[in-house]
């Protein structure tokens, strides 16, 4: 009987022994899988690090280097990692400690993330430009044990956007000379030009004798002339002050019914060769609106002008102007060809044309209607077109009827 207890005790004891080795192999193969897993968890983190663009360095609380991918290795100008590693970062890169130091202190001492945009790195006579992120690093405590530091390059889209500064200011200085001449070549032409109308008119007036009918159609011919030189010389000047971006603007009364007629009659003459009709179109006992009478008047002309111009011959314009809400509208309605709607926009700005070759027909040199739009613009409205081609074209304005000025006078800018 006791050898049997003694077997029975001996075969539960093997068993037993056998539980716990099955249990410390079950332990060991964990651990050889943690093990394993950890490594390759290693591996993968170390291969993310080292191929990313983004250049990463780790610092430790002394700022010593303790890991660094070759994104960073080239902002320290260094290529192998063993010249940087366990060595303090501001040794490796010097020129970088009144810089940057402070801001790596300051994550040590807030816990909180730094940016830094468009950091310049010098190295030699080589300056480059990066966005840099510095993140703390905690681990059980609180405590701030590093300094994580990722950068990445602008150095591209820094030199891009001080080249095209530069471009700017080239430009800019390019419209300002242009104006400059502008300018200057508009006051020297009126000087001989206001010799030639005056002589003109002397001789109109019967001065040198009286004239015949020949004589008479060769200086009116002359007078034309004359004027369509001085009112491109007016344009220019008035698109250079308007260039400028300074120009007086007053708040007066106008009379638009007077306005209208003024326009109505100076147009009688110009395009009188062409038997076009201009038709005025307004409710009786339009209000005066304060606005500056110039520039409005010279809105209006420069309109009409345009629709006489690109009218068929027999072709009638219609100038209807409406007190729409607490504002002036003005409509000025054509028989032309019509515009496409793709340049409705283009037809505004300065020196266009739709067609060059109607400049040798028609005349002008494309400033009309770029001038009523800052006219417009100056008296504080807004100006469009409605055109197809083969239906004509509907330009339009609308105007407050009050212009709002400091005084009698204002500078627009």
């Amino acid at each position: 009987m006791s050898l049997n207890k003694a077997a029975r005790r001996l075969k539960k004891k093997v068993a037993l022994l056998k539980g716990e080795v099955r249990k410390a192999r079950k332990q060991y193969l964990l651990q050889v899988d943690i093990a394993a897993a950890l490594e390759r968890e290693k591996t993968f983190s170390e291969t993310l690090i080292r191929h990313m663009p983004t250049a990463i360095a780790f610092l430790d609380q002394e700022f010593r280097v303790r890991i660094v991918n070759p994104a960073h290795l080239r902002i320290l100008g260094k290529e192998k990692a063993r010249e940087v590693l366990e060595r303090p970062y501001f040794e490796v890169i010097p020129s970088l400690e009144r810089s940057l130091k402070p801001a790596c202190e300051a994550v040590f001492a807030s816990g909180c993330p730094q940016v830094i945009e468009d950091f310049k790195i010098t190295l030699g006579e080589d300056h480059t430009y990066w966005d840099l992120t510095q993140v703390p690093v905690c681990y059980e405590s609180d405590e701030v044990e590093g300094v994580l530091l990722l950068a990445n390059e602008v150095t591209d889209r820094i030199q891009r956007e001080r080249l095209q500064q530069l471009q700017v200011k080239q430009l800019q200085e390019q419209d300002r000379m242009k104006e400059e001449i502008l300018s200057i070549i508009s006051h020297e032409l009126r000087t001989p030009l206001n010799f030639i109308t005056g002589f003109a008119s002397l001789l109109e007036d019967g001065v040198a004798g009286k004239l015949n009918a020949h004589q008479r159609e060769y200086l009116e011919n002359i007078l034309k002339g004359a004027d369509r030189m001085t009112r491109l010389i007016e344009d220019l000047l008035v698109m250079s002050q308007l260039a400028t971006g300074k120009i007086e603007c007053l708040a007066v009364p106008v009379c638009l019914e007077t306005l209208l007629l003024e326009i109505q009659e100076i147009m009688a003459g110009p395009f009188s060769d062409k038997v076009c009709r201009l038709s005025l179109d307004f409710e009786n006992r339009l209000p005066s609106i304060t606005a500056d009478p110039r520039y409005l008047h010279r809105l209006l002309y420069n309109l009409v002008d345009n629709a006489l111009k690109f009218s068929p011959k027999g072709g009638n314009v219609t100038l209807r102007a409406s007190m729409v809400g607490d504002g002036l509208q003005v409509e000025v309605i054509d028989e032309g060809d019509g515009i496409p709607t793709e340049q409705h926009q283009r037809i505004f700005e300065r020196f266009y044309q739709i067609d060059m070759s109607s400049t040798r027909t028609n005349g002008g040199i494309g400033m009309g209607l770029a001038i009523a739009k800052s006219m417009v613009e100056v008296l504080g409205g807004q100006i469009g077109v409605e055109s197809s081609p083969g239906e004509g074209s509907r330009f339009w304005f609308a105007l407050p009827s009050r212009l709002t000025l400091k005084g009698q006078a204002a500078t627009i800018d």
